[in-house]
């Protein structure tokens, strides 16, 4: 189970990364060590015995926790660096942004998935490609109908879904005042021509 765990996570990892003019190693060829690892965990051993099946037995459960583990660091590689937990929009139609890191050797296509209050519409960028170590601000469109304090989650992920670093939760502001304040504004404006 352990063994086609860390291969599933492998197949799923692989496709998001992106080829680089200044990297030798393509997609496959960053992540097929890993997978001949595990290949080389599951072999027979050479004679059929208590010991040696024992020390085989060892030398897998290593071995397949050492590839879990690198493809979990992998993961983690790639991450939103959190703005501190509260953020402030300008005004009603400010986007929203963002600074995505990633540190492994090839660039990686990825997607922001954003979860909000239905006052605050977080439009989708699509896939982005982040350059390997190396940093990239996005801008999502944001629409907020509110000016209260408004909680939202934000996950990257790779194209397969893979989910990519740690959530972040943002307690976002606005200074938008939403309707009550167009007719406060139109009033005002109909008692100064009026004066």
């Amino acid at each position: 189970a352990s063994i086609r765990d860390a291969t599933e996570l492998s197949f799923r990892l692989q496709p998001s990364l992106v080829d680089a003019a200044d990297v030798e190693a393509t997609p496959e060829r960053y992540v097929a060590p890993l997978r001949e690892d595990l290949l080389r965990s599951v072999r027979s051993p050479d004679e059929n015995s208590v010991a040696v099946q024992a020390d085989l037995g060892a030398r897998r459960g290593i071995a397949v926790r050492a590839v879990s583990t690198t493809l979990q660091r992998m993961q983690q590689s790639v991450t939103i660096l959190d703005p501190g937990g509260r953020y402030t929009l300008a005004s009603e139609r400010s986007p929203l942004l963002l600074v995505v890191r990633n540190s492994l050797a090839l660039p990686i296509r990825v997607r922001i998935d954003t979860s909000a209050p239905q006052d605050l519409q977080i439009g989708d960028v699509g896939a982005i490609e982040i350059p390997a170590n190396g940093t990239r601000q996005l801008q999502l469109p944001t629409r907020a109908g509110s000016s209260e304090a408004l909680t939202v989650t934000i996950t990257l992920t790779t194209s397969t879904g893979l989910e990519l670093g740690t959530p972040i939760r943002l307690s976002v502001h606005s200074n938008a005042y939403g309707k009550p304040l167009f007719w406060v504004t139109i009033a005002a404006g109909a008692v100064l021509v009026a004066l």
